[in-house]
């Protein structure tokens, strides 16, 4: 008796066992699917900060306006921008932007016209900052953002405000009785609207695609005045939107760091 209830006893957990094990197994897979997809998910997920990196070319699309008096820039020039986007939820951020442009700036030929005062020219041969700042211009732009994020895709459209300074030359001196005058300002103030598409590499950093254009929303201004030894003035102002008025495109790294987006 006592024998037979044993035997029954291990035929019914040899059963149990046969049956639940592939239930188990499942159940398992199941779970460990779920955990694969959720690590993946949160690999990708959208980051707080996002700090870019990246290099590119500008194309002068403001022409040459009045350029005697300003001067000109290279119609293409090499660019390189570093930009800070702050994620506020999971679409809208706040970015700002640094730029600089690498690009010999010509004197314009009212400035060469005028008589050389020698004094000022032995300064400026001095002058580290004055040589240094012909070869390029700097610009600031600060702004909106609106993001869209599809696992592994970024994409990023933005529009700003921002602020670019090139060399401005100007002096004050007299010359065989006469004054002299001038002052040549290359620094707009401009809206950028532009976009970005990313692909992230890993967790870390992505592959971004740059697409940035500048448009001048204020003008430039240059203004040459001589005045002889009667008191006689002779004044030429002249304006200009050229500067700030630009297309870039860059290819660059981004940073993804920071606490995820929920």
């Amino acid at each position: 008796m006592i024998m037979s209830l044993k035997s029954t006893i291990l035929t019914t957990t040899a059963l149990l066992l046969l049956f639940t094990a592939p239930l188990s197994a499942t159940a398992q897979e199941s779970q460990a699917d779920t955990t694969t997809i959720t690590s993946t998910k949160n690999k990708y997920e959208p980051r707080r900060l996002r700090i870019a990196v990246s290099v590119g070319s500008n194309f002068n699309t403001g022409g040459r306006d009045n350029e005697e008096a300003f001067g000109w820039r290279d119609d293409a020039a090499f660019q390189f921008n570093e930009k800070i986007i702050v994620a506020i939820n999971r679409h809208w951020g706040i970015f700002g932007d640094l730029g600089i442009n690498f690009s010999m700036l010509q004197s314009p030929d009212k400035q060469r016209d005028l008589p050389l005062d020698m004094t000022s020219a032995i300064l400026k041969s001095f002058n580290v900052f004055y040589a240094v700042a012909r070869n390029f211009s700097v610009s600031a732009c600060a702004g909106a953002t609106y993001l869209i994020e599809n696992n592994r895709w970024q994409f990023a459209p933005r529009l700003g405000f921002g602020y670019m300074y090139a060399e401005c030359p100007g002096d004050n001196y007299s010359y065989d009785g006469k004054e002299y005058y001038y002052k040549i300002n290359r620094d707009p103030y401009f809206i950028n609207a532009a976009t970005s598409l990313g692909y992230r590499l890993n967790r870390l950093c992505s592959l971004v695609l740059d697409v940035s254009y500048r448009c001048p929303v204020t003008d430039c201004k240059a203004e040459f005045r001589i005045t002889d030894a009667d008191g006689n003035v002779k004044a030429e102002t002249y304006k200009s939107r050229s500067w700030a008025n630009d297309l870039t495109l860059s290819l660059g790294v981004q940073f993804n760091i920071g606490w995820t987006i929920k």
